[in-house]
């Protein structure tokens, strides 16, 4: 959105929408890093990485945050439902100090790749919340075009919250994929962009340039290449 100011002498232009670097620090107020941890056979330990978005919150530090199945999911895991059972998350710029955040898995699709979590009663959360750091995102109403300016913002290769931009490339397609379980083929209807992604961005938001949700992030390599996808 651009006003334009007009005065006796000159024109004065500002903008009061579409800055990325006030949709980046939008985003990442509802952005955390995932990491779930899981027990195998025999007691062999193994983890998965991944981000997350803040679907709600609230003073007391409860929240609802959205992911990908294959995050917390695992076929080597003990679980009944190979889900993990020690889920913790980062808020973004807190990963590398005491500040885990541990979350429950509420439920999920292996079809449509997403998973809820829930924290409650979280002082971390509370103390973000409060500070305004911590934020429910905002889901976009307007339709997404092909050419529009993107950002994603996720854990890639698991070393923190970070932030790639890029556009859209396909607003609307179909691919078929390996689910969580390596054995089921799923259908997923989704956008494609060229935002780089990598690994642990699974899960994480794709944000318009006012910082508003269009999709969650799907990253899955297949015969080394890395498939990018938005759901």
């Amino acid at each position: 959105i651009i006003n334009q100011e007009i005065t006796e002498n000159n024109i004065a232009i500002s903008t009061t929408g579409g800055d990325l670097t006030s949709a980046t620090s939008k985003g990442l107020a509802s952005a955390v890093s995932v990491f779930a941890h899981f027990t195998g056979e025999h007691g062999s330990l193994s983890s998965s990485a991944g981000s997350g978005v803040i679907a709600s919150i609230n003073a007391d530090g409860d929240a609802f945050i959205v992911t990908n199945y294959h995050v917390v999911f695992s076929t080597d895991s003990i679980t009944e439902n190979g889900i993990s059972d020690n889920i913790v998350l980062y808020l973004y710029g807190m990963e590398h100090i005491d500040a885990k955040i541990v979350a429950t898995y509420v439920g999920g699709s292996m079809n449509y790749d997403l998973a809820v979590l829930r924290v409650e009663d979280n002082e971390i959360l509370a103390s973000a919340y409060a500070r305004g750091t911590a934020r429910a995102v905002e889901v976009a109403k307007k339709e997404v075009l092909p050419g529009q300016r993107v950002i994603a913002i996720g854990n890639p290769s698991a070393e923190g919250i970070a932030v790639t931009s890029g556009i859209i490339s396909v607003d609307s397609e179909y691919i078929r994929m390996l689910g969580a379980d390596n054995s089921t083929t799923v259908e997923f209807r989704v956008m494609r962009t060229d935002t780089p992604i990598n690994q642990g961005n699974s899960g994480g938001g794709l944000y318009n340039d006012n910082g508003e949700l269009v999709g969650i992030v799907n990253a899955k390599i297949i015969s080394d290449i890395i498939l990018a996808n938005v759901s």
